[in-house]
């Protein structure tokens, strides 16, 4: 009996061992299975991180080709602008020098006819002369 005695105690001291063997590798298994889920979730959040900042740079790259679009259109629309402006000028300049044209002409015909009006005048002045002359 003391045999049986010492083979249960040796079987429960084993069971012992075994439970607490088996609920240190249980502890153990836990941890890493926390440590996974841990490094899971880090890895997740910086692969989101990741995506989230690619997403800032699409997002800042559309920007500033936007802005440079604006920008050349507003480049495009002043420089149309001043070729409006532009021809405008010459139209006005091309309107004025016609204008001095047209005023120089009449200038010159009042001044022919000024001259005519003169020399008609002499002519007649001297005929009235050269009558009074044959006259007298």
């Amino acid at each position: 009996m003391e045999v049986e005695r010492d083979l249960r105690k040796n079987i429960e001291e084993d069971r012992k061992r075994g439970d607490t063997q088996k609920k240190g590798e249980d502890r153990d298994l836990q941890n890493l299975e926390k440590v996974g889920k841990s490094v899971e979730v880090k890895v997740e959040k910086s692969v989101e991180g990741t995506e989230k900042s690619e997403e800032k740079l699409e997002k800042r790259k559309k920007d500033e080709s936007s802005e440079k679009e604006k920008i050349e259109n507003e480049e495009g629309k002043k420089k149309i602008v001043e070729r409006r402006e532009e021809e405008k000028e010459g139209k006005l300049l091309s309107e004025e020098k016609k204008e001095i044209n047209t005023s120089n002409e009449e200038k010159k015909r009042e001044s022919e006819n000024s001259a005519e009006t003169k020399t008609k005048f002499e002519k007649t002045e001297e005929t009235q002369i050269d009558k009074k002359e044959a006259k007298e």
